[in-house]
């Protein structure tokens, strides 16, 4: 199988990452790499991914923001596929060999995840298939998209104020091949996520950004 870079950022998130970090590296081969940006945690955060010395966990620190975070993690990524994780979600059995599987195929793979209450995010947000059906809101959530490493090419630089799964997610739906996967095999054990993080820009912004990068 394909090696796999998973990038994931982190802010004092004592309470979540260490089932976070299990769940991820169970899934992990020799040959992958979890990259971890974190944004100035004050907490345990680090202490718990540093206490595992593990090789294949790669740790950059003091990022002022997650826009800094993502775009370090991201660049250091070095493997054929890129998964992006939240450090609130547990990764579910067999994700990353249902992904690299289905990017055999296509740049992007966005997969179903799970609420504490049951709800699908798909069903949730009205996920759906299509170039223009997910530009407003959380059509693409960070911690359920995989995609090809060199759709870097493409997503860096990261613009200001565009969520970084829903920027990747765009871009993929409009210039490359997307796969969405109706099962879920990422569980978000907090209550919602942050659905303001995905509000802004509106869909006409995004969408100009995205015809500006694809003619760069």
């Amino acid at each position: 199988m394909s090696s796999i870079s998973v990038c994931l950022v982190t802010h004092n998130n004592d309470s979540t990452i260490k089932n976070t970090f299990e769940s991820i590296m169970n899934q992990l081969t020799p040959d992958d790499e979890l990259i971890v940006a974190d944004t100035f945690s004050t907490d345990k955060t680090l202490f718990h991914i540093a206490s595992h010395h593990d090789p294949r966990v790669v740790l950059l620190n003091n990022f002022k923001n997650p826009l800094n975070a993502w775009e370090a993690a991201l660049k250091a990524a070095k493997n054929e596929f890129v998964f992006l994780a939240n450090p609130s979600d547990k990764w579910l059995a067999k994700k990353v060999e249902t992904y690299v599987l289905e990017l055999e195929r296509a740049s992007l793979v966005l997969g179903n995840s799970v609420f504490p209450n049951g709800n699908k995010l798909f069903d949730k947000y009205r996920i759906t298939p299509g170039s223009f059906s997910n530009l407003k809101g959380v059509g693409y959530y960070s911690g359920s998209i995989a995609f090809r490493n060199s759709l870097k090419e493409l997503i860096l630089p990261l613009p200001e104020g565009v969520e970084v799964g829903r920027w990747a997610g765009n871009l993929a739906a409009f210039f490359e091949q997307v796969v969405y996967i109706n099962k879920v095999f990422t569980e978000i054990t907090t209550r919602d996520i942050d659905s303001s993080l995905y509000l802004k820009p509106s869909g006409a912004a995004l969408l100009n950004l995205l015809v500006k990068r694809g003619r760069a």
